[in-house]
């Protein structure tokens, strides 16, 4: 069964600080989460923020309908999930000597 592309009804950008993400993370018997606990040592950061429809995925669940991005630095970015963090990184492709793009 083929997926639906769900288009984005809105995109906003907003500057964050280590307050911001602290207030907005809920810390609960933990300290709350600053911006140095996730690798970016500026004093701020950009968050994108993607509005889109909710999914329907596998008849049970749905897909939130909005995602957060950290720009965490040059080709670096920061999503989470349910209080879940994952980093990911640009890496260029490595081309063949043939002259052939794969990924890495």
């Amino acid at each position: 069964m083929a997926r639906r592309h769900r288009p984005l009804t809105g995109v906003t950008t907003r500057a964050v600080t280590s307050d911001d993400i602290a207030r907005e993370t809920p810390g609960g018997e933990t300290p709350s989460l600053k911006l140095g606990d996730l690798g970016i040592h500026a004093k701020g950061a950009t968050e994108v923020n993607m509005q889109h429809e909710d999914a329907d995925i596998t008849g049970s669940t749905t897909e939130v309908p909005g995602d957060s991005v950290l720009l965490a630095g040059p080709g670096r970015i920061i999503v989470s999930a349910c209080g879940v963090y994952m980093e990911a990184h640009r890496v260029p492709p490595h081309v063949t000597p043939d002259g052939i793009h794969k990924g890495l």
